[in-house]
């Protein structure tokens, strides 16, 4: 470049940029191919002095084109204007900083930058594009506003190779989405107190993004979705105090396998709309502690085939106005619900079915508004509220170890019914009766399955019915086995009352045994004892219709009773 063709103030930023000392131009102009040529060494480095280029306040015109080029010395502008974007696609460069600068856009894919790539508290009017770049360095978008014009992305940052963090804080800005698809950070990627927002699509597409640290989401502000599907973070997942809008649709979309190293925090966070996390791996925990997420009649959380190594945490002023889904998922620890409202008036408010969960604490502050299906569901300890449950359950195929606050029979029972509103269950109460077994209250283990035969009765045909009326007078199924002791004494009583009032004649005048009323009795009651009585004397009239009936009654006594009583026994 002549050298004799410059501008006073390029002549400036020839001069100190052979020493790289700062020039100050508020409002002045410099050409966009004389800060080319001195990127690519135009100019003659001074002895022991580290060139580059430093500018302040300047307009720069035309186009800066570095496409390809091997830039030599780092860039640094603060308070500058371009009219072009710049161009570095498939440069080779040190450092870019740009501090408080406007720019229509900047185009970069593939760039090789020995440093870090700043565009601190930026204002671009157009997109960013970043595509394919590999940075030693950082990424800084720090209190930068990136705009997206027409079908273009704010900033399009696929498959970028970052060696530091991603610092996207402080305000960061951005009208349109903010790409990293199969993009790879080898530190944290923040965008704390950013405000995005897409017009209800994607603000930040994480589609198989690699973060081998954080990804810090504090306070940040959406309207629109954040895409995480296959998405990897090494450390936690953090959302706390975050607010996040798209109502009605997703706020936050991870399918395919959503993999987080640490635990993952939504605390405090403001959501209108779904969090959907479907086969998420969390290898810490995933805590919506102190969360309001609200989509009325829809879906608040979505956490099929959730993988949490530690505790699902859903407590303090946790508030859900719309469906809970935890279908299929695995909860290392406890998914607590403690303090918790959760409302879902007319449809589901809690899912957990085919989960395996170690303890689900279910104590809410306020009734569950909505249905509750706990169906095929695996979990070692429940500790619930009683008063809190809806009346829609869902409870067939349910399993549990212990129940912390078991309650009365008749309160658990109750607690079943709920979940038999179309036709009877009958592995609930089997369930049911296990646990107050382990917890040895027999008793009730007992009146729970004699509970369970007399709803299963409701559905057998009339001579089913009929069996099951005298099983349960008789001997209560077996689990009443007293009440047969009582029928014996009832009807002994009886027939020695009316047999010593009439002695029954004997068939043969002389031999047998003496007559006893009671023994004749017991002998006419006891089907397989023979005591010689019956056989020695032939009652007739009505002491003969008595002694048919006793016989009968024995025999529907003793049918009975060995019915019940191996019912009972094969439950043992």
């Amino acid at each position: 470049m002549d050298y004799e063709g410059l501008t006073d103030a390029e002549r400036l930023l020839w001069e100190k940029s052979r020493r790289g000392a700062q020039v100050d131009l508020p409002g002045g102009e410099v050409r966009a191919e004389v800060i080319r040529a001195l990127l690519l060494g135009a100019s003659d480095r001074e002895p022991d002095q580290v060139p580059a280029i430093r500018l302040l306040g300047a307009h720069i015109t035309g186009p800066l084109d570095l496409s390809h080029a091997e830039v030599a010395l780092p860039l640094f502008l603060t308070d500058c204007a371009f009219a072009c974007p710049p161009d570095l696609t498939w440069a080779r460069v040190r450092t870019i900083e740009l501090t408080r600068c406007t720019l229509p856009g900047i185009t970069a894919p593939y760039a090789q930058v020995e440093g870090s790539i700043t565009l601190e508290s930026c204002r671009f009017t157009g997109p960013a594009d970043l595509s394919g770049a590999r940075l030693a360095g950082h990424l800084d978008l720090r209190g930068t506003r990136l705009t997206g014009t027409g079908p273009h992305s704010a900033l399009r940052a696929n498959r970028v190779d970052v060696g530091g963090s991603l610092l996207g804080a402080d305000g960061l800005i951005a009208d349109g989405a903010i790409l990293l698809n199969h993009a790879r950070i080898a530190g944290d990627v923040d965008f704390s107190d950013a405000h995005l927002r897409n017009g209800g699509g994607a603000v930040l597409d994480l589609e198989h993004l690699n973060v081998e640290g954080s990804l810090i989401c504090r306070r940040i502000t959406t309207h629109g979705t954040i895409r995480l599907f296959a998405a990897t973070v090494g450390g936690p997942l953090l959302f706390v105090d975050a607010h996040l809008n798209n109502p009605g649709k997703p706020v936050v979309l991870a399918e395919d396998g959503l993999t987080v190293g640490g635990s993952a925090l939504f605390g405090s966070v403001v959501a209108k709309g779904e969090i959907l996390m479907y086969r998420a791996k969390i290898g810490g925990m995933l805590a919506f502690g102190d969360a309001k997420l609200s989509n009325p009649g829809g879906t608040v959380l979505a956490l099929d085939g959730l993988t949490v190594e530690s505790m699902l945490f859903c407590a303090g002023t946790f508030t859900a106005e719309g469906r809970i889904r935890v279908g299929g998922s695995r909860i290392g620890a406890v998914f607590n619900l403690e303090g918790a409202q959760l409302s879902n008036p007319g449809g589901q408010a809690l899912s957990c079915a085919g989960s395996t969960i170690d303890q689900l604490r279910l104590r809410p502050r306020a009734p569950i508004a909505g249905s509750v299906s706990l169906a095929h569901t695996s979990i070692s300890r429940i500790d619930d509220d009683l008063s809190i449950w809806p009346e829609q359950l869902e409870l067939d195929g349910l399993t549990y170890e212990t129940l912390t606050t078991p309650g009365q029979a008749t309160e658990r029972l109750a607690w079943i019914a709920r979940g038999e509103a179309e036709h009877h269950t009958p592995q609930p109460y089997e369930q049911l009766a296990a646990a107050y077994r382990r917890l040895g209250d027999d008793l009730a283990a007992r009146q729970v399955l004699l509970t369970k035969q007399r709803r299963r009765r409701g559905s057998l045909p009339w001579y089913g019915k009929a069996w099951g009326y005298l099983q349960d007078a008789t001997v209560g199924y077996g689990y009443r086995p007293l009440r047969a002791a009582a029928w014996l004494l009832t009807l002994l009583i009886v027939g020695t009352t009316a047999y010593s009032l009439h002695h029954p004649k004997p068939l043969e005048a002389g031999k047998g045994p003496g007559f006893s009323p009671a023994i004749y009795t017991l002998d006419l009651l006891l089907p397989i004892i023979d005591f010689g009585q019956e056989r020695a004397f032939a009652p007739t009239g009505a002491q003969q219709w008595l002694a048919n009936a006793l016989v009968i009654v024995g025999w529907i006594l003793a049918t009975t009773i060995v019915a019940g009583l191996t019912r009972s026994l094969s439950r043992q």
